[in-house]
Formats: C-alpha cells, sequence, structure tokens
C-alpha cells in the first residue's frame, strides 16, 4: 500500500526523487497497466488503494479469457509453434487433427501463458515432425468437461434446405433463452468471441433483455 501511494503521487504530481536522493524530477509519461485480478474487488478487501484505481482506469479495455474467443487458440498455437521451433532449434511441422480440436475444445484456465507452456513442452518432448494428441498434457487428453454436446444427428428434414443466416441467428437466439440473456454465457456454449456475439446480434437486431 505504501508503493501504491508513491505511485499516486507520480501520476497525479507529474514528479518523483530517486532512491537515495533529494532532487526533484519532473516526468511526463503514459502509463499502461494490465492486471489478471479484479481490482474492484481489491479495493473492497482494502488491498489496493480506490483513488490509485481511479486514476489507472481512465480508459479500460478487458481483454476476454481465452475460452471465450477460441478462433485464437489454433492462431496462437502456430505463433508459439514458431517461435519454440527456433528457440528450441526443432523442425516441427505443425499439429495433427486431434491434437488440434483437443486444444480447441479446452477451456485453458491460465490462459495465453498456459498455451505457450504447454507448446513449449510438447515441442521438447515431440521425436516426429507433428505434434499428436499423445504429446499433450494428460489433462487436454483426458475426457471433454466443457459440456460439449453430440451434433452428429440430422438437423434437418430431406427436403428442407435452412438458409445458413437464419441457422446463426436461431442458434444466438436460442443461446440467449438457455443462458437467461448472458451474452458472455451465450458466447461460451456457441465457442464464440463475446465481440461476435454483440456484432452478431446487431445484426439480426436481437435485444438479449428479451431473454431475460
Amino acid at each position: 500500500m505504501l508503493l501504491q501511494a508513491k505511485l499516486l503521487r507520480v501520476i497525479q504530481q507529474r514528479e518523483f526523487e530517486r532512491v537515495g536522493g533529494n532532487e526533484l524530477i519532473k516526468t511526463n509519461v503514459r502509463i499502461i497497466s494490465a492486471t489478471n485480478r479484479d481490482l474492484k474487488i481489491a479495493v473492497e478487501e482494502k488491498q489496493f488503494r480506490e483513488d490509485l484505481f481511479y486514476r489507472l482506469n481512465s480508459f479500460p479495455i478487458f481483454i476476454p479469457p481465452l475460452r471465450q474467443r477460441r478462433a485464437d487458440i489454433l492462431v496462437l498455437a502456430e505463433h508459439f509453434l514458431e517461435e519454440f521451433n527456433k528457440k528450441l532449434g526443432k523442425h516441427i511441422k505443425g499439429f495433427s487433427k486431434k491434437a488440434l480440436k483437443l486444444m480447441y475444445e479446452y477451456d485453458w484456465p491460465g490462459n495465453i501463458r498456459e498455451m505457450e507452456n504447454t507448446i513449449e513442452r510438447c515441442i521438447i518432448i515431440c521425436d516426429k515432425d507433428i505434434i499428436d494428441d499423445e504429446d499433450l498434457p494428460t489433462h487436454l487428453r483426458s475426457e471433454n468437461k466443457s459440456g460439449n454436446i453430440d451434433y452428429s444427428g440430422n438437423m434437418f428434414s430431406d427436403d428442407t434446405i435452412v438458409p445458413f443466416e437464419k441457422i446463426k441467428e436461431e442458434s444466438i437466439r436460442h443461446a440467449l433463452k438457455v443462458t437467461k440473456g448472458n451474452i458472455v454465457e451465450a458466447a461460451k456454449k456457441l465457442q464464440l468471441g463475446r465481440a461476435t456475439i454483440y456484432r452478431l446480434m446487431e445484426k439480426y437486431s436481437i435485444e438479449n433483455r428479451s431473454f431475460e
């Protein structure tokens, strides 16, 4: 808390003194801060200064967890594959379909850091030119607990063709109905990013208030 008070002074008065010095130094900087903690809760629990919170919170940017933006999972996997190939001197070409499916369906509670560590581990132990499902950690290969549904059944009658746009619209309406208008939960069940949900809701003139 003492350090937070000092930081607040720098932000408000734009001046500070070096450790062990007595010269007042003026500064003019732009501060970009990041955290994986809920600072509002930290403020309520007296672990974070309220005045500092509002000073830093002038332009907040919320980045959803990886499980809410699954489209990024495969892109990040390819990025880390390329990065660690160079770092470790390996020449692994990619991932098998099974490995990609498991990574896509996994919720990644540790977000990007967990994925980065997982890909590095896979590259270290992989003795082939493709990372297979057997190279993934055990907890990724265990039974999927994310509540996925079996969609192998026939969704359409033999003589009916449903426009693709209508299928997307009805999928979003059904997800909002099931989740009682909870957009975050609906996005998770549809395996879409929250921004995508908002964009499609606007496109199809869907208001979540009607599902609450």
